[in-house]
């Protein structure tokens, strides 16, 4: 899939966006993309609200909190979701044990950047069939 049909929301990372919430919705292109994307009917709504702060446990690492809100109609019928989400992002390849890294979704920051989009959507993915 090329970036012109793919649904994406890249954020440098930086101490001016650290504790401000931000927020984006799919618009109707890339409702079909993510239909198409997840085997789903059709995606009436996905609205998606995030913050992003430095870690306190880890170094060189950031926290990503959201909250998805979407409307889907899928083979059960119509579902409201409104989840929400934590992943730990980190600058560089973490060598922590499995015990440190439980129960934490973490990515990687490539050139200190995040597609907070294609993280919302897997976890919209998660939530849908779970």
């Amino acid at each position: 899939m090329n970036k012109t049909q793919s649904f994406h929301k890249t954020i440098r990372i930086s101490e001016q966006i650290f504790d401000q919430k931000f927020d984006f919705s799919a618009n109707d292109v890339e409702k079909k993309i993510l239909e198409k994307r997840l085997s789903i009917k059709s995606i009436q709504s996905f609205h998606v609200t995030y913050t992003i702060c430095k870690n306190l446990e880890f170094q060189d690492a950031y926290d990503l909190n959201g909250n998805i809100v979407a409307k889907i109609e899928g083979k059960t019928g119509e579902s409201n979701i409104d989840e929400d989400f934590a992943v730990v992002l980190f600058t560089k390849e973490v060598n922590f044990d499995s015990d440190q890294l439980e129960n934490i979704d973490i990515e990687i920051l490539v050139d200190n950047e995040v597609d907070v989009a294609e993280i919302a959507s897997q976890y919209l993915s998660l939530f849908i069939y779970m």
